[in-house]
């Protein structure tokens, strides 16, 4: 039994995500979650202010490792921030984030099978209403980005 433990904590994926909140839409609340495998590591973060530290991990030994999604939205359910995550045991690292009105983000199976790999490190890559890099690669299996979710374009000169 110890032997097995050993192994299954080697084969741990485990991805860190800072959000930095600059949009106008103040908190964000959890609005639902789906994992393939794996999911939080300590207590679920239920609500984003200013900025937040989610942290996801594989469960178990199995060859998804970590994937999956948490979406959160706010007050009046117009906007939705959604982070999707593939971490398997034998493969990179894939993540995309959203932040917008579209209904697709109230269930974003679609995205989170089409998530891009990694760029390089401190290579941001923009997609709806947010932008997020790579950090660091901490260790072979331990991934560390931030997502920053932007200023409404509207209000911007």
């Amino acid at each position: 039994d110890a032997w097995l433990w050993r192994c299954m904590s080697v084969f741990k994926r485990k991805v860190h995500i800072q959000i930095i909140n600059c949009s106008e839409v103040g908190r964000l609340s959890l609005a639902g979650e789906f994992f393939h495998g794996g999911g939080w590591v300590g207590p679920r973060i239920e609500e984003i202010e200013e900025d937040a530290g989610l942290e996801l991990e594989s469960h178990a030994w199995t060859l998804a490792g970590l994937s999956g999604y948490v979406t959160y939205r706010n007050e009046d359910h117009s906007k939705f921030l959604c982070l999707l995550v593939s971490y398997p045991l034998l493969g990179s690292c894939c993540f995309t984030a959203r932040f917008g009105a579209h209904l697709q983000l109230r269930d974003p199976t679609e995205l989170l099978e089409n998530a891009p790999e990694l760029p390089e490190a401190n290579q941001m890559r923009k997609a709806e209403g947010c932008t997020w890099e790579l950090i660091e690669v901490a260790s072979q299996d331990v991934v560390v980005l931030r997502c920053v979710l932007l200023p409404d374009a509207k209000g911007r000169l």
